[in-house]
């Protein structure tokens, strides 16, 4: 299975936006953004029962190179949480 993933695309001035919202069903996995490299994320908890969770961006979650990407780690099956990315 893979982890869910709801998104939704939007333009705040010059960066492209996108809001995901996550609902884990393992401990790590790829989210592939759509967008072509992240700047930066911001992350709200709804749900957690891991307290050691590592988003990396455009890294996959074993930490290798992967422009868009969000590598998730450290998580527990049935976490949720909402990321916001802003990039290109």
């Amino acid at each position: 299975m893979a982890f869910t993933v709801a998104s939704e695309k939007s333009v705040l001035g010059n960066k492209r936006v996108v809001f995901l919202t996550i609902t884990a069903d393992g401990a790590e996995a790829e989210i592939v953004t759509g967008l072509d490299v992240i700047d930066a994320f911001s992350v709200g908890v709804q749900s957690y029962s891991s307290s050691s969770q590592a988003i990396k961006i455009n890294e996959d979650s074993s930490g290798v190179a992967a422009p868009g990407t969000l590598g998730i780690s450290g998580v527990a099956s049935g976490d949720e949480f909402v990321v916001i990315c802003y990039g290109k």
